[in-house]
């Protein structure tokens, strides 16, 4: 089941330290993303969390058929805006 990216809308973001994502997922539930940004001795510490509130049978049944895949995912989208951002900064000097 495909539904892109397009389904994420901002929701409660508290730039530069947070930025929240909301997509409603019709009759499977909702899902919440969002990155935490903190100051570390060595840079920034990202977490990254990511909330599925299923909706009925059918919406847990998705979130198990999909978990998996899920932490292989996020886990490539959180290390790809990391190799982004180092590139960045040592671009930047």
């Amino acid at each position: 089941m495909s539904r892109g990216v397009s389904v994420w809308r901002p929701a409660g973001s508290d730039p530069p330290r947070t930025l929240a994502y909301r997509a409603p997922l019709p009759g499977l539930g909702e899902a919440e993303l969002s990155y935490s940004f903190e100051p570390h001795s060595e840079g920034t510490r990202v977490t990254q969390r990511c909330v599925f509130r299923p909706d009925g049978l059918r919406g847990r049944l998705y979130w198990h058929a999909v978990r998996p895949a899920h932490g292989l995912v996020f886990g490539a989208m959180l290390r790809g805006a990391v190799r982004l951002a180092e590139a960045r900064a040592r671009a930047a000097g």
